[in-house]
């Protein structure tokens, strides 16, 4: 009986919950529109709160959404899009790097804000977009302390990856099931 009751409290401390969802986030970033990179013919201009995202160039994919968890730079959350595909969820994580320096043009400083969706089908984990996040930009904060994107991407820049920003963030343990293993066609 001691051991049972044990086990079952090991097991309760190690399940990840989410925490309850804020009327706002934390980052003032993430509580105002996110623009997409100018292309007006596939754009996807948004508004995400805690419990919803709102596609303003694609109403058929707005998100009814459960709050996970957030940090200074970004968040988790579970969203299901009932107008798009019923019963499909999907884990949403948000985060800001980089800073856009329009300011030689006339323009200001812009924070480029990265999207990387995750699903589950048949217990098995997989992000989708072939883990590589889209992105779109806040004009309300400059992404204070991050680089300039137009320096790190001039010759290719850096190679963002979903699955490894998810995992040193933690939030991981929050997408239930086991992870896809994916096979490179390029080695």
């Amino acid at each position: 009986m001691k051991k049972t009751v044990f086990a079952i409290c090991l097991l309760m401390g190690f399940e990840a919950v989410a925490a309850e969802a804020p009327e706002k986030f934390q980052n003032p970033i993430f509580n105002d529109m996110l623009y997409s990179n100018g292309n007006r013919t596939f754009s996807h201009d948004i508004r995400i709160t805690p419990t919803s995202i709102t596609d303003y160039d694609a109403p058929q994919t707005r998100g009814a959404c459960e709050y996970i968890v957030e940090d200074e730079k970004g968040f988790l959350l579970k969203c299901q899009y009932p107008d798009f595909i019923k019963g499909y969820e999907t884990y949403e994580m948000f985060y800001a790097r980089y800073q856009l320096d329009f300011t030689n043009v006339g323009g200001k400083k812009w924070c480029e804000v990265w999207n990387c969706s995750f699903g589950i089908e048949n217990g098995k984990i997989e992000s989708l977009g072939n883990n590589a996040p889209t992105s779109n930009l806040s004009n309300i904060h400059n992404c204070e302390g991050e680089k300039d994107a137009w320096e790190d991407f001039r010759y290719g820049g850096p190679k963002m990856n979903c699955l490894d920003e998810l995992k040193e963030r933690g939030w991981d343990k929050y997408i239930p099931g086991k992870w896809k293993k994916r096979v490179n066609m390029w080695q």
